[in-house]
């Protein structure tokens, strides 16, 4: 039998290997215990919200919303599905790849009517995430020799912007951001004015730099040496709105260029010089040295060269227009004035001279009784159309298009068997409920022919208006060797607010030989 001594003795030795952990140290045999190193939990990717964008513009992407839930520092890697999209850099430059929580994506004016899938893929450095953003790229009619108007058009890539600091001559070759710090900074602005939609914005913002904003062609991110043929238009004219915000007097030039090192030689601008807005037509022919078969920036604007510093503008409907549209003799407007008529102008008896006379006013944005404009249809088969309003509850007044002086007029005669043939669509018949008058003048205040009056056309329909020459030659004076006023149209009544609200539009006026069968 054991001692009571052992027992005790083998009973205190468990005590204290008990008390020093069991035994199970290094050298007893026994193995570690640890814990197993925690899972790491996926990062998640957030690419953005779904959005509608404008193409030829520059947009924000922000990826800033994807985490990572053990707190780990995350990578990013943009990237552009099966689309013609480019990253931009900070400073306006193109970049690539982009590997930031936020950047900055090109849309080409090309893409207009389709969406870009963006893909941005986040890692934390074991593993990885991704998710994707869809923009899609509101519609832009695309129009023969057009450029802008409300939109890039889709024949163009977008706008850009060269600067050069004419001190140490730094040069930024070209840009797209238009809004970084660089000198030349630009955007669509929506003018709030129901004659125009959006216009291009642009400000020239450095001391002791020069630059100029421009339009490039479609594909011009990837190969520089783009080219567009406008050859068609070099018999035409370069047209286009502007306006001079600030300092309304500053001295503005425009030019284009084709493939470098051809370019064209500038051409000074003629503004309002009052900070309203004006149209400019400049025939292509003036400007010499220039191929436009090849032509690689179709517009290009900028003030004067070392004095350029705040120096605002806007430009709005700029376009190409070829001779074809003013070719035929009894054409009074389709998509331009025809080649006899002069001018659009307007009279009301609200618009007097400092000897209380009624005067004629040709600008159709001021803030007269007679306001139109010339403005895209919207469809490339109908172009340019006038559109016409009447505007005062106190006077009335009448829109024409006319010859240049009142000691010249057109010979007509050769229609007395035909008719006055245009387009009408009455937007609003505002107060007027008494119709439209149509009449041909040989001057504003002398002999005129019968007022011919349209009734019950309906609103917001295209119909085609044709009066016979002869109606025209019943109960009036008017004689067709000597017609001054080709068109004149107004609402019918005599008081004071019977025009107030009408607004039309106008389109293919002309005269015609013979009437339609």
């Amino acid at each position: 039998m054991l001692s009571k001594l052992n027992i005790l003795s083998g009973c205190f030795s468990l005590l204290i290997l008990a008390g020093c952990g069991g035994g199970g140290g290094p050298g007893t045999g026994a193995p570690d215990v640890q814990k197993p190193a925690p899972e790491n939990r996926l990062p998640t990717a957030n690419a953005g919200m779904t959005a509608t964008v404008m193409g030829g513009t520059v947009i924000e992407l922000d990826g800033s919303g994807s985490v990572d839930a053990d707190g780990d520092e995350l990578t990013y890697d943009w990237t552009v599905e099966a689309a013609a999209a480019y990253f931009v850099a900070e400073d306006g430059s193109l970049t690539e790849p982009l590997e930031s929580a936020t950047g900055k994506l090109l849309i080409p004016a090309s893409e207009a009517g389709n969406d870009i899938i963006v893909s941005l893929e986040v890692s934390d450095g074991i593993d990885t995430a991704t998710d994707v953003v869809t923009y899609s790229v509101q519609v832009c009619a695309d129009r023969q020799g057009y450029v802008f108007t409300d939109c890039i058009d889709p024949t163009w890539q977008g706008s850009m912007a060269w600067d050069v600091n004419f001190l140490d001559v730094t040069e930024n070759f070209g840009y797209y951001g238009g809004d970084t710090g660089n000198h030349v900074r630009w955007s669509l602005v929506d003018v709030n004015d129901d004659q125009r939609g959006n216009v291009l914005d642009v400000t020239f913002n450095k001391e002791n730099w020069n630059g100029s904003f421009r339009i490039v062609p479609s594909g011009r991110a990837i190969e520089p040496n783009t080219s567009v043929d406008l050859g068609i238009y070099e018999d035409g004219s370069l047209v286009f709105d502007i306006r001079v915000v600030n300092p309304a007097d500053a001295d503005i030039f425009v030019t284009a260029e084709c493939i470098y090192p051809c370019e064209a030689i500038p051409r000074q601008v003629l503004t309002s010089k009052d900070g309203s807005w004006s149209t400019v037509s400049i025939p292509l022919a003036e400007f010499s040295m220039m191929n436009w078969s090849k032509t690689s920036v179709p517009f290009a604007i900028y003030p004067e060269w070392g004095a350029q510093t705040d120096v605002h503008l806007q430009v709005d409907n700029i376009r190409f227009e070829s001779p074809s549209c003013v070719e035929a003799d009894n054409v009074i407007f389709g998509d331009c004035l025809g080649p006899m008529w002069y001018t659009v102008a307007a009279v009301d008896d609200g618009t007097t001279n400092d000897l209380g006379n009624v005067y004629e006013y040709r600008s159709g944005n001021s803030d007269n009784h007679v306001q139109w404009s010339e403005q895209f249809s919207g469809s490339a088969d109908r172009g340019d159309i006038l559109s016409v309003k009447f505007t005062s509850d106190a006077t009335n007044g009448h829109f024409y298009v006319r010859t240049e002086t009142t000691e010249t007029s057109n010979d007509m005669s050769a229609y007395l068997n035909g008719a006055l043939v245009f387009d009408l669509n009455v937007q609003s018949y505002g107060s007027n409920t008494d119709g439209l008058i149509v009449r041909v003048d040989t001057w504003w205040d002398g002999e005129t022919s019968d007022e011919i009056l349209l009734e019950n056309f309906p609103v917001g329909e295209w119909a085609t208006v044709e009066i016979p020459v002869s109606d025209l030659l019943v109960g009036g004076g008017l004689d067709l060797s000597d017609v001054h006023a080709g068109f004149s149209i107004w609402p019918a009544g005599h008081d004071p607010g019977d025009q107030e609200g009408v607004e039309v539009l106008l389109d293919n006026i002309r005269w015609e030989r013979q009437l339609s069968e």
